[in-house]
């Protein structure tokens, strides 16, 4: 004998299936990108470690090497999909959330921006901690491994090096992301993926510039000996008085093919859950 749904029943299966559709649209494209472009997160990390080598150098050894290049890929993997659960409500969810407060554009975007950021912040800091440990080891680390070295250094509170410097680089990328989304969605949408691709490439350009210093200053004190207590303007001065200005650029290159596939990925998850409320 069926059962007639109530019509609060059908409401809440057709947001679970939403949901779920935009989850997986999220895990494929996510996953896809994190394999495309884990090699520049190595070479990236690598370069903002080794501040006092000319990039070339450290970049080097890494690419003539599959495993070097692909160091500390299943901790990424982990972190990755551990953010699609809650990124992909992040960005199905809470902005539409944000949307019926009724708010101004700008002072709904920086809504969006802080809680996304505050969330993701969170996540995401103990495995960037573990996968930077990993690529600064000499050897091949297992997560395992990383985990107790840095515990045995570092104690808990090691697990959470570089969170000043990635929350104030998270909610800037954030509310560009969200900004960025609805000034292209309408012309994205007329010219296929692709495109998507190209206009995701041009929004990250001034936002990965914008934020690059702030990475490198996260990498450091996430890889070297500095005190958990350290500012971010305190690292910033000793590595622009060890090693220049320009180390703060460090790295900008594999942080742009990272950052373009990432944002591209958002942008498709995005459009998604817009199509399956409308």
């Amino acid at each position: 004998m069926s059962q007639n749904r109530s019509p609060n029943q059908g409401a809440e299966q057709g947001k679970f299936k939403s949901f779920f559709k935009t989850y997986m649209v999220g895990f494929m494209g996510s996953n896809a990108a994190l394999f495309v472009g884990h090699p520049a997160e190595r070479l990236k990390v690598a370069a903002q470690i080794n501040l006092g080598v000319p990039a070339y150098q450290v970049v080097k050894p890494i690419l003539s090497s599959f495993s070097a290049l692909y160091t500390g890929f299943v901790s990424c993997v982990y972190r990755q999909n551990v953010k699609l659960v809650y990124r992909s409500m992040i960005m199905s969810e809470m902005p539409h959330r944000v949307d019926d407060l009724g708010l101004n554009f700008f002072f709904g975007t920086a809504l969006k921006a802080l809680f996304a950021s505050s969330i993701d912040t969170a996540f995401t800091t103990p495995p960037e901690n573990i996968k930077t440990w990993q690529m600064k080891m000499p050897q091949q680390t297992s997560i395992r491994t990383a985990v107790s070295q840095i515990y045995q250094a570092r104690g808990l509170r090691g697990f959470f090096f570089g969170i000043e410097p990635t929350i104030f680089k998270s909610y800037p990328t954030w509310f560009y992301l969200f900004l960025g989304y609805h000034a292209t969605k309408d012309k994205r949408q007329k010219q296929g993926f692709l495109s998507t691709i190209l206009w995701a490439t041009c929004a990250s350009i001034p936002i990965t510039a914008m934020t690059n210093p702030l990475d490198v200053i996260k990498t450091q004190m996430q890889a070297s000996a500095h005190k958990k207590s350290d500012s971010i303007l305190s690292v910033g001065k000793e590595l622009v008085q060890k090693h220049g200005l320009f180390s703060l650029a460090r790295g900008f290159p594999f942080r742009l093919v990272h950052k373009s596939l990432a944002t591209a990925t958002a942008y498709a998850v995005l459009d998604m859950s817009s199509k399956l409320r409308s």
